[in-house]
């Protein structure tokens, strides 16, 4: 039996590196093949379509409980509970963009005193083998994509609270196999009394999967 090593890193991804063959075209460790991506998971959508669409029923549900609270604030006004005028503004709905309103949210880190970007979703680099294993046929293109349509195939079902975007088998490339997984965590948050029922923490999507 052959033994190949697997490597997993996690980091910052790029989707046009992993999906746009023009650009791809464009870059030195590149050498252009139209065979040279397989799309494990089917790249029909964007990044930005695939997670505004996810988050839309969120959004929704949250724009009418700002309506709901609204209206309340009115009911209260005019029963004279409350003596100040609702303002409209004050339970602003939320637009369906989500992508676009959040690509730029921080979050401060107590460990660092720093604010820090808050992805707007993950990518994990999966590998096969090495460089040799490549070269000397240890490990042809037909198992790399078997074996990372596998690994795709069981990280969705392990990790049901990441919304997986895509994932790219890299053929194209010199070096090991390889295939770039991007994900969003999104997990139904325990009863809230305000805002967006839904998490994106990834910290806390993990917990909630064991």
């Amino acid at each position: 039996m052959v033994e190949l090593s697997v490597t997993v890193t996690a980091g910052v991804g790029s989707e046009r590196h992993n999906h746009d063959l023009d650009y791809r075209e464009t870059l030195q460790h590149v050498h252009g093949r139209p065979d040279g991506v397989v799309e494990i998971v089917p790249y029909k959508k964007s990044y930005q379509e695939q997670i505004n669409a996810a988050m839309k029923p969120y959004i929704d549900a949250y724009n009418e409980q700002q309506q709901r609270r609204y209206e309340a604030a009115w009911e209260r006004y005019k029963a004279g509970t409350i003596k100040t005028k609702p303002r409209k503004r004050d339970y602003q709905p939320m637009g369906y963009d989500y992508y676009t309103d959040h690509l730029n949210d921080t979050k401060h880190n107590p460990h660092t005193g720093k604010d820090e970007s808050v992805p707007m979703w993950r990518s994990l680099i999966i590998g096969i083998g090495d460089r040799d294993d490549r070269q000397q046929g240890r490990i042809t293109e037909q198992q790399a994509r078997e074996i990372l349509s596998q690994v795709t195939a069981d990280f969705q079902q392990a990790f049901p609270d990441f919304l997986v975007l895509g994932c790219s088998l890299h053929l194209d490339e010199s070096g090991f196999y390889h295939a770039h997984l991007d994900y969003k965590p999104l997990y139904q948050k325990e009863s809230p009394e305000r805002g967006l029922t839904v998490g994106i923490g990834q910290e806390a999507a993990l917990e909630r999967m064991g």
